[in-house]
């Protein structure tokens, strides 16, 4: 099963749960908190073992968790994912387990898990470099392709706009991350990685960006200042560049043109 493994794999993008404060399309408000970990991941093992066209960003990632009955903040738990999972995809992956020994023998060669824990790994390691100081309950998307003692492990954590799809985690950290959560109700998801039949697409996340008050305008993003802008609704996409979120405008006589997210203005995903 490694090859076809390694194909599915080939075609996984990875999704962040990182996200700034703003308002679902019914009108619900989302705190800027980074959240999303399980239907993240959820989202995640649902492309690679059921349908590759599942669009792999953040707008995916909160629609699940709606249809899944889940307010936009708080935490949220295996069972939740996989309600929202049935209700979107009708598909759901394996009914939730519990244990490291339940996971790794699910785990055979050629599947994949949606896997909580906790990142209580020593501070300083290589695990929790996408947010050091949190050691807190957590998930992941995990998979294993070949029959050694490791798998590919994809972090909610990481940021989008790198080169990060995931890497290489023992068999032994695994458990660690695994066991610290066990005794406090942690569950998982698994299911067979299905090699992807179509090419895989992304879809590009818009937004609608109402500008309330003076805000400075550039050629592109870190481009140029040219001018001001206010009293004006754009339809954008989003970056972040050096720690500054940027929106691009996509639509209108000032497609290119771009400006840096601030309190004057209200951004609604479109």
């Amino acid at each position: 099963m490694a090859l076809p493994s390694l194909l599915a794999l080939a075609k996984h993008f990875h999704i962040t749960e990182r996200e700034i404060a703003h308002r679902w399309p019914d009108g619900q408000w989302d705190d800027a908190a980074w959240e999303d970990c399980t239907f993240t991941a959820a989202v995640e093992l649902a492309r690679i073992c059921w349908r590759t066209s599942i669009p792999a960003n953040h707008v995916e990632v909160e629609k699940l968790r709606d249809v899944a009955g889940v307010r936009p903040t708080g935490g949220s738990n295996t069972y939740d994912a996989r309600r929202g999972m049935l209700r979107r995809y009708g598909w759901g992956g394996s009914y939730p387990i519990s244990g490291f020994s339940a996971l790794w023998s699910a785990l055979k060669p050629g599947y994949a898990a949606l896997s909580q824990g906790t990142m209580a790994f020593p501070f300083g390691h290589r695990l929790r470099r996408w947010s050091p100081w949190f050691n807190g309950r957590h998930a992941v998307l995990i998979a294993r392709p070949f029959a050694l003692d490791k798998v590919w492990w994809c972090d909610p954590l990481a940021p989008t706009g790198t080169a990060y799809r995931g890497e290489w985690v023992t068999k032994a950290e695994l458990k660690a991350y695994v066991d610290r959560l066990t005794r406090y109700g942690g569950r998982h998801i698994f299911a067979r990685i299905k090699v992807p039949a179509t090419t895989t697409t992304t879809t590009v996340q818009k937004w609608s960006v109402v500008i309330h008050d003076r805000t400075s305008l550039y050629s592109k993003i870190n481009g140029t200042k040219i001018g001001t802008i206010s009293g004006a609704t754009y339809t954008c996409t989003r970056t972040k560049v050096s720690g500054v979120w940027w929106y691009r405008i996509v639509a209108g006589l000032r497609i290119g043109q771009a400006f840096k997210a601030g309190p004057t203005m209200t951004a609604k995903m479109l």
